[in-house]
């Protein structure tokens, strides 16, 4: 019955496909839909793969830089009384780590990138390439049970990448792949590694499996390939899903690429509402735009409100949204879009506005070219622009009039575009790196990290302050009165303190050991601290208030909410909460509607 079953799903859900085509191949590696493969006998049976995030019965203590930032692991595998965790994250670290059973007691293992847990015999096996930069060789670790501890009997390397490592009735399988193409390989622990299969190209692999008359099967994104046994070799049989069987649109790249079905079958659409994915947040955190569908988020009258009303642009990718009065500003791949009136306008293309504008009160300032930066163009609300020639300019941000503000290179010096006049060229101790404004001041770091300033935009006076060598700055960003500077001090960490326009600025109040900040439009600075699962709030006038927030992850990004709040969103922990003047409140974003074409 279970063969009959299985040959039916087969029969009902996907059909034989020729070879895929090189961008089809690529497309299928972004499909939402994962397959995985099994035998029933010699019948092929075909399932859904949506794989879970591993997770440990408990919550474990380790110590380790990756400890901080990357608290759930990428693999886990339970052996009978131990637990072992392996995290992954690639160039940035990594470790393998085994736990008694209730995690009350951890050993570290390996202290780099591990990956591809497999229970071998009475041995754990565990994957590793040279990091940080994922270089061969790729390492197969061996690790035994020898008086009531695991330890590492030994490792055997390989010339090549491999993945999917897979133990079939005694024998290994994985996939080796290269950027251009993959192989089906069988390899042994003492270092041998023949090659049975190649394909011209690259798959996303979910699993391998055999068959007990010896033919292979190849689970992966978009497609399955059954592997027959043939004249001492291997010849491949490819099936897709009846409502996709191939990708159209694939001109425009990978990620925009849609399914398309076989002769009468509709093809695959999948409509579902999600919180956003990559998303940009307006200054006062009243809009959220997600990046790649044709939807935005706007908090009006209390409430969360979504809206089409966005440039109209196929396959958008954006990358900023800003208001001013009325004016809504939209920066994606294809230029800066302006809403002025109620209607969009195009208002420079990509290679006329790049990198990210900085919004003044009805102009938007960009650099003309991204690569020489010798121009700089300023896009009005009613569609008009102009161009003003600044030289070799660093870093740029808008006024708070309809001004911009700019450095020039290696000079030091802090250049001026007013909204009318000439440009001016303000003197200062050593190059600019960063702009930022406040409400009645520009303020700037210096590129030698121990100076910052500001300029007083009632009379352009240029004032400048010294930090001890001890204490160099890392970033500066305008509040309502004054800034907020963050600094490393002693190798103690990073922290963050407010200075203002007045030599009594609150310069003895700060937050410690932070590891990101937002600065709200009521002046105060929402920081995480990098070493807590805490979020801390601190004001202009100095208030401060701490915020336990319930994420095992602390690597958190932090997003200006609606009414001075803070959203935090932590992609490992799927936690997303906010904060604002009534406390914590743990929830999810406001659902957007997407579409998966694929």
């Amino acid at each position: 019955m279970i063969a009959g079953l299985a040959a039916a799903v087969l029969a009902v859900l996907f059909v034989q496909v020729p070879t895929p085509s090189a961008a089809d191949l690529e497309a299928a590696q972004l499909d939402a839909r994962p397959w995985r493969v099994s035998f029933h006998g010699e019948k092929l049976v075909i399932s859904s793969d949506q794989m879970l995030q591993p997770r440990l019965p408990f919550r474990p203590a380790r110590d380790s830089w990756t400890a901080q930032h990357f608290a759930v692991p990428n693999e886990t595998l339970h052996v009978p009384g131990y637990w072992f965790a392996s995290y992954n994250a690639g160039e940035f670290g990594g470790d393998l780590w085994v736990y008694n059973e209730d995690g009350s007691v951890g050993h570290r293992l390996l202290n780099q990138p591990t990956y591809g847990l497999l229970r071998y015999a009475d041995e754990v096996l565990a994957q590793s390439v040279n990091s940080p930069l994922y270089s061969l060789p790729w390492r197969i670790h061996r690790f035994v049970l020898r008086g009531g501890s695991w330890q590492e009997a030994g490792h055997i390397d390989f010339p090549l990448n491999v993945a999917g490592l897979t133990d079939l009735r005694g024998h290994f399988f994985g996939i080796a792949t290269s950027p251009i193409n993959l192989s089906l390989v069988s390899l042994t622990l003492s270092g041998e590694i023949k090659h049975l299969w190649m394909l011209d190209g690259t798959l996303s692999l979910r699993n391998i499996a055999m068959s007990p008359g010896g033919d292979l099967a190849i689970g992966a994104r978009g497609y399955v390939i059954r592997l027959h046994r043939e004249n001492g070799g291997y010849a491949a049989t490819w099936y897709a899903p009846r409502d996709c069987v191939r990708y159209a649109d694939t001109e425009d790249g990978p990620a925009y690429a849609r399914c398309v079905g076989m002769a009468g079958t509709p093809p695959y659409e999948h409509h579902y509402r999600a919180p956003p994915l990559r998303y940009a947040t307006s200054g006062d955190g009243n809009w959220i735009l997600p990046c790649c569908i044709g939807e935005a988020l706007h908090f009006i009258n209390g409430r969360w409100t979504a809206t089409r009303d966005l440039p109209p642009v196929k396959n958008p990718y954006y990358e900023s949204i800003d208001q001013s009065g009325n004016n809504l500003f939209v920066y994606e791949a294809h230029g800066l879009w302006v809403r002025h009136l109620g209607a969009w306008s195009k208002a420079g293309a990509e290679r006329d506005c790049g990198p990210v504008p900085t919004v003044a009160q009805t102009v938007a300032w960009c650099f003309t070219s991204s690569l020489t930066n010798a121009n700089v163009t300023g896009y009005r609300a009613n569609g008009s622009s102009f161009h003003v020639a600044v030289g070799p300019a660093d870093s740029l941000g808008a006024g708070v009039a309809d001004d911009a503000w700019f450095s020039v290179g290696d000079k030091p010096v802090l250049g001026h575009i007013p909204a009318t006049g000439a440009v001016q060229l303000l003197p200062v101790q050593s190059p600019i790196a960063s702009l930022s404004r406040s409400s009645a001041a520009i303020w700037f770091r210096e590129k030698d990290r121990l100076h910052y300033g500001y300029v007083d935009v009632h009379d352009d006076v240029v004032h400048e302050f010294d930090l001890f060598a001890d204490a160099p700055i890392v970033d500066i960003r305008g509040a309502l009165h004054g800034a907020w500077i963050e600094y490393s001090f002693l190798n103690r960490g990073l922290f963050v303190r407010h200075v203002a326009e007045t030599p009594y600025g609150l310069e003895n109040d700060f937050i410690r050991d932070i590891r990101s900040f937002v600065v709200a439009p009521d002046g105060s600075v929402w920081a995480q601290n990098n070493s807590a699962f805490t979020i801390e709030r601190l004001s202009e006038s100095g208030e401060a208030t701490l915020y336990r927030i319930p994420c095992l992850d602390p690597g958190l990004t932090l997003l200006h909410a609606p009414d001075n709040g803070v959203w935090f969103v932590s992609n490992l922990a799927h936690c997303t909460g906010l904060i604002d003047g009534t406390g914590i409140h743990v929830r999810s974003l406001p659902l957007v509607d997407y579409v998966d074409y694929k």
